[in-house]
């Protein structure tokens, strides 16, 4: 038996030293039975046989029992016992967990161990069951397609905006680029954009950051088409040029090429093996006569083209761009785009001119000559689109029918009533 603690205890021994009241220790019955009356009646039973008497014993402790435990209501709690407040110990130990012993911690280790291996089986089992899969291989490469096409749309759409002189649209589609070259986990496609990031770079001037780019991807550039130009920005973008240097290198583009860039020895255009002509080497032995007189045609025709050709770099490019998007950064129609005269003489013909030896036509309309060239100087510096061109062309059309009504009406009989 588990005792209270001291200080219940020493509470519970002070208020049963106090007083006892008046009322006596009762135990529920009659109301009429006193303690008198219980002990005569008890000592009234008789006791023959020895048999009786220890059923009279068993007896006794069995009511002792129910006296203990059927206390009345109104008897107040100091005129308990002491043991009525104690707490059996077994109560603790059933509410308690025991302690695993040594064979049943090994047994739950074992099982623990089995589970495992059989996930691990499981899984195995699942990874063999995906490679024999004949469509695990298709998926992978049709995502690895997407993940190329995407890389090659916005690094097309990094190189139209760095041309255009939009250094921020151009950085924007580069870092979209890297997403699926990182996917794609290809040094070549990581090489590739780290080079349009160089240019963008280089379009911001910041040369040094442009140098160490285009340095880092140089490398991964061999059999792609950025790598034909690598060595050029190279060049251009070394810290320690002037702005003439820069400038006298851009003018004199890389070695061969009609539009200042390399030309590749083979067909691939992805090639890394440039030469410095524009035809294809020949093993022909030439003489000394044949090689002065082609060398010198040679360096004419190469004067002649390098006069006649603009090298376009970004920064040039941008009033070509700019007939091709709107103020704010769209992209225009071909009806809204600038309309450029091929033919010569080029600009809009003439609807003025003299008609003293060629009569006007049914299907001209002039105007007069001062009215032609108020209207010529004012679309000198306007934009000839499509749509002006159409409307032109609705009014002219307006114009002859007009023309035609009123000559009609002009050469009709007149009839006299």
């Amino acid at each position: 038996m588990n005792a209270l603690p001291d200080l219940k205890i020493k509470v519970f021994h002070q208020f049963a030293d106090e007083e006892k009241p008046d009322t006596p220790y009762r135990i529920e019955g009659g109301e009429g039975d006193s303690d008198s009356e219980l002990s005569s009646k008890s000592s009234s039973a008789p006791a023959s046989e020895s048999g009786d008497a220890a059923a009279a014993a068993a007896a006794a402790e069995d009511e002792a029992g129910y006296a203990h435990s059927a206390i009345a209501e109104d008897t107040p709690w100091r005129d308990f016992v002491d043991d009525y407040w104690e707490v059996d110990a077994a109560q603790y130990d059933r509410l308690s967990t025991p302690s695993p012993t040594t064979a049943q911690a090994e047994e739950g280790e074992e099982a623990f161990a089995r589970r495992i291996e059989d996930r691990r089986q499981l899984a195995e089992t699942l990874q063999r069951a995906e490679n024999r899969s004949p469509i695990d291989p298709l998926l992978n490469e049709f995502d690895a397609s997407i993940d190329r096409y995407e890389l090659a749309v916005a690094l097309l759409q990094a190189a139209d905006y760095i041309d255009e002189g939009q250094d921020y649209a151009a950085e924007h589609y580069v870092e979209e680029a890297m997403v699926p070259a990182r996917r794609l986990e290809d040094e070549t496609a990581l090489a590739r954009c780290l080079y349009w990031q160089g240019r963008v770079e280089y379009l911001r001037e910041n040369y040094a950051d442009a140098h160490r780019i285009f340095q880092k991807c140089r490398a991964g550039l061999a059999e792609t088409p950025e790598g034909e130009t690598i060595i050029h920005y190279l060049r251009l973008s070394r810290p320690d040029l002037t702005a003439e240097d820069r400038h006298r290198i851009s003018l004199r583009g890389l070695e061969g090429g009609d539009d200042g860039m390399y030309t590749p020895l083979s067909s691939d255009p992805a090639s890394p093996v440039f030469m410095k002509s524009h035809g294809l080497p020949t093993n022909a032995k030439r003489t000394w006569e044949d090689s002065a007189r082609r060398e010198t045609q040679e360096d004419m025709a190469q004067e002649a083209n390098d006069e006649q050709r603009e090298i376009i770099h970004p920064r040039s490019r941008w009033r070509f761009a700019a007939e091709e998007f709107d103020p704010d950064g769209l992209q225009l129609h071909r009806s809204q785009k600038v309309f450029t005269f091929e033919m010569y003489p080029q600009g809009m013909a003439p609807r003025a001119r003299p008609t003293k030896i060629f009569q006007e036509h049914p299907n001209e309309v002039l105007m007069p000559e001062d009215d032609w060239k108020e209207i010529d100087e004012f679309m000198q510096d306007k934009r000839v689109t499509m749509n002006f061109l159409e409307n032109e062309g609705r009014n002219y059309q307006e114009a002859i029918k007009r023309k035609s009504q009123a000559d009609s009406k002009r050469q009709a009989p007149c009839t006299v009533m």
